[in-house]
């Protein structure tokens, strides 16, 4: 409860945070989005860091001209894209690890189950993996952990970084502004989280149900 109670806090005064980034050290206010966005896309552990309301609170910004929307776009394009290149690395990098079991917190079960579904639902999971919160910190270190090739993922993991951010800023900059989404920001980010995971569900649910039949 108390980590739902610290998310809800840093959403609902997120908007609040980057306005005084802005007005206190606005050549700094870039460096710090991309920081947040890398680290959320490329560090397993950081998963809670906000990635969609982040964005979505920037582009109602930019819309009041208190962000530069064109390097506002480029920054998040390139921190979310070599975030999930880092993550890619790890992965690649743990495999052994993980199949000797000398990291205990990941069975190697697991990568076996990655590689099923990896193989089963194609490459474009990683660009899907873009709108889903706590997956898109997950799933870059999983392709590295499949093998997934390098090529491919380069090419969904900047495609999905180039969708991602112009949808979410272009959300913000249109809709951020409007009270009722404004003052209901978890809410929205949430709603939309639900909603881009509901297939991939779907296909997990039938999975499953092909494995064990």
């Amino acid at each position: 409860m108390k980590y739902l109670l610290a998310l809800w806090d840093m959403v609902h005064h997120l908007a609040a945070h980057i306005v005084w980034l802005v007005a206190h050290y606005e050549a700094w206010t870039y460096l710090a989005l991309g920081v947040i966005v890398f680290l959320e896309n490329g560090v397993v552990l950081t998963p809670f860091l906000p990635g969609d309301s982040l964005i979505f609170v920037c582009g109602s910004l930019a819309a009041k001209g208190a962000i530069h929307p064109t390097w506002l776009i480029i920054t998040l394009i390139l921190a979310s894209s070599f975030g999930a290149f880092l993550n890619y690395a790890v992965g690649v990098f743990a495999k052994p690890y993980l199949e000797s079991g000398k990291l205990s917190f990941i069975r190697p079960a697991y990568i076996e189950k990655t590689q099923f579904y990896f193989s089963k639902y194609g490459q474009m999971t990683i660009f899907v993996a873009k709108f889903l919160p706590i997956v898109r910190t997950f799933a870059p270190f999983l392709a590295g952990v499949s093998k997934m090739p390098l090529m491919a993922f380069a090419f969904y993991n900047l495609l999905g970084s180039l969708v991602w951010t112009f949808f979410f800023v272009g959300a913000g900059f249109y809709f951020g502004n409007i009270p009722i989404i404004k003052d209901n920001l978890l809410v929205v980010a949430l709603t939309i989280g639900c909603f881009s995971v509901l297939p991939i569900i779907w296909k997990l649910f039938r999975g499953s149900r092909t494995i064990n039949a």
